[in-house]
């Protein structure tokens, strides 16, 4: 414990309840309820503006962690291993007491529920490209510091700034459903760890620079959507607007994600009994997406739950979303502690680890 960066563990338990918050903001039915012109839409989406940099804080978080560091393929065995356990699972219950009325979508969505791999566990797979190319992407920050910084730059621009600006998704990274685009993310993360010295002692700074990022993102959406969404339906290019400027790719998300790890980052905790419910929670943040992000809870359960909020002001929309994401986040990471005894007692844990093992030999 006493090597590990516990403000790290605290971002990745707040990134993933961003992306809980982010559904159910989205698909729980709540942004599209609302009334563009009417101060709970504002504040729904200012808490989504924040939200969207969940998804780049835990790519860049994981070239912050692994840049210069040994790959262990145990790793992508047991995330691939927990997420067909929790998606067969998931689906067998549901098709099994017809929850939801699942019998009735036929043997197709069953399908689907079970091998979700190319719908809402798109991360998932993003993510084992990902780590395959990780000693390439380190052999890249390996590079003169100037270089790596030039590089980061040209592709901010024609990755982030430019699809912003334009709308249009020119280098198909499909506005950062991409692994190439958490490939990106990744080298930024390496940066800042490779060259984590002229990061420090800057938080008053980056705290700032941090409100004034979301804020820009969250006013130029905003401006957008009513302005051009209102009179013409279309921007630029003819690309329908929804999230611009505050999306993965937007440079605002971008920005305000780097700033979150240099924020959060130099947190400590010199609690015992804290640091290990912070350890608890931060180890089961990848089963909590997994879990709520299965096809018979996201587009069953979560779809369209929370759009009762409508009706009430934005405060009690405020507190509901919280509420939910705690709700979900607790509820998630108790069913993989039970699932990680369960892991333990079948040996699946041992079988994991030893095809961990034989991919490292093959691969090194």
């Amino acid at each position: 414990m006493t090597n590990r960066k516990i403000g790290i563990d605290i971002l990745r338990i707040v990134a993933m309840m961003g992306i809980v918050g982010l559904h159910i903001v989205n698909q729980g039915g709540i942004i599209s309820s609302l009334s563009i012109n009417k101060a709970p839409y504002y504040v729904v989406m200012l808490v989504t503006t924040f939200f969207y940099t969940s998804v780049d804080v835990f790519a860049i978080i994981t070239g912050y962690l692994y840049y210069n560091k040994k790959i262990k393929y145990k790793r992508i065995v047991e995330l691939i291993f927990i997420a067909l356990f929790y998606s067969i699972l998931i689906a067998f219950i549901f098709y099994a007491f017809n929850l939801f009325n699942m019998k009735s979508l036929g043997l197709k969505f069953l399908k689907e529920c079970i091998f979700p791999m190319s719908g809402t566990y798109w991360y998932i797979v993003a993510y084992i490209l990902l780590f395959v190319m990780i000693p390439f992407l380190n052999h890249i920050l390996s590079l003169p510091k100037e270089k790596v910084k030039k590089l980061l730059i040209v592709l901010f621009i024609l990755t982030s700034v430019i699809p912003s600006i334009t709308a249009v998704d020119f280098f198909k990274l499909d506005y950062g459903y991409s692994p190439f685009w958490l490939m990106y993310l990744y080298l930024i993360g390496g940066y800042i760890k490779k060259y984590e010295n002229d990061f420090k002692g800057k938080r008053n700074k980056y705290c700032k620079l941090l409100f004034l990022s979301l804020f820009l993102g969250f006013a130029l959406n905003i401006f957008i959507n009513i302005f051009f969404v209102k009179k013409f339906g279309y921007f630029l290019f003819g690309a329908l607007i929804g999230s611009i400027f505050i999306d993965y790719i937007s440079p605002f998300t971008v920005i305000s994600s780097i700033l979150i790890l240099l924020i959060f980052k130099e947190i400590k905790c010199n609690n015992t009994i804290l640091n290990k419910i912070i350890l608890c929670f931060s180890k089961t943040a990848f089963a909590v997406y997994i879990i709520h992000a299965s096809i018979p809870i996201f587009n069953l359960v979560l779809k369209d739950a929370f759009v009762f909020v409508k009706n009430y002001n934005f405060l009690f929309i405020t507190v509901t979303i919280i509420i939910g994401i705690i709700i979900i986040y607790v509820i998630c990471s108790l069913i993989d502690i039970i699932r990680e005894k369960l892991f333990n007692i079948l040996k699946i844990n041992k079988l994991i680890e030893f095809i961990g093992i034989k991919l490292d030999k093959l691969i090194a």
